[in-house]
């Protein structure tokens, strides 16, 4: 049986590929792709302070966590949080609206898509601190990036997974190559937290039920300005160019 069948699938785009905003190229926005229900739920899940993991990416204070929707958190021996994994960590709880949520995603993103399972947002941290950890401020959450070039991508290797039953370590690696990322802004309380383009003129500021469509080539190389005074919620997630290859991430990696 498909996980998104496809008779479904097609009566969405009905709805939602109209939607789109093109902004440029492939870079685009659909507005209120979330009810207000799916909104109120998400933001008391973003709300909840518990089972928040800091992320690898975070350039200062430890500003940009994941929260794993439905995940039962677990912890190594120095009580740090693992990222889940099907086969080592399963354990989950029902998550209410996300698989109506997954299937009006899919419908709109390119594939293949693997699911919006997490939030990924963006804290405040005391300006004192970030001059503390880095010697001066800045203006940035997350600084200029982008995933692959125009053409191709590096090989995502992956080696060295702990897990947390004590059985050792595996060697991981993989070819897949992420094809797409994507954002559902789920709230708006907040100053900066602005997605910002470093070639071009125009940047995109969250509003809630918000879904964008970031290009991973250089062309489209961007940014998060500092968030202030409030915290930056969204839905996450990836599409990658080969299902048969997307990875999972260990606490080395994510």
């Amino acid at each position: 049986m498909e996980l998104y069948p496809e008779a479904a699938l097609q009566e969405l785009r009905e709805i939602w590929e109209p939607k789109k905003e093109y902004i440029e190229k492939d870079l685009w926005v659909i507005r209120n792709i979330l009810t207000e229900e799916e909104l109120a739920w998400m933001n008391e899940e973003a709300n909840n302070p518990d089972e928040w993991y800091t992320t690898m990416r975070s350039p200062y204070g430890g500003n940009i966590k994941n929260k794993f929707l439905g995940y039962i958190a677990q912890y190594n021996e120095n009580g740090e949080m693992l990222p889940p994994h099907p086969k080592y960590n399963p354990q989950h709880r029902p998550i209410p609206f996300l698989y109506d949520i997954e299937l009006r995603l899919a419908s709109v993103l390119p594939k293949h898509f693997a699911g919006a399972g997490a939030l990924q947002s963006f804290f405040e941290v005391p300006e004192d601190q970030i001059i503390k950890e880095l010697g001066s401020t800045v203006d940035f959450a997350m600084d200029w990036h982008y995933e692959r070039d125009e053409q191709d991508a590096d090989e995502i290797q992956r080696t060295i997974v702990n897990f947390p039953d004590g059985s050792g370590r595996d060697n991981v690696k993989s070819e897949g190559k992420i094809s797409a990322s994507f954002n559902v802004y789920i709230n708006d309380n907040f100053d900066g937290g602005i997605l910002e383009f470093k070639n071009k003129q125009y940047s995109i500021k969250p509003e809630p039920g918000m879904l964008v469509h970031v290009p991973l080539y250089r062309e489209f190389e961007h940014r998060v300005t500092k968030v202030t005074n409030g915290n930056r919620h969204t839905l996450y997630g990836r599409c990658w160019d080969d299902p048969s290859k997307v990875f999972f991430s260990s606490k080395e990696d994510c």
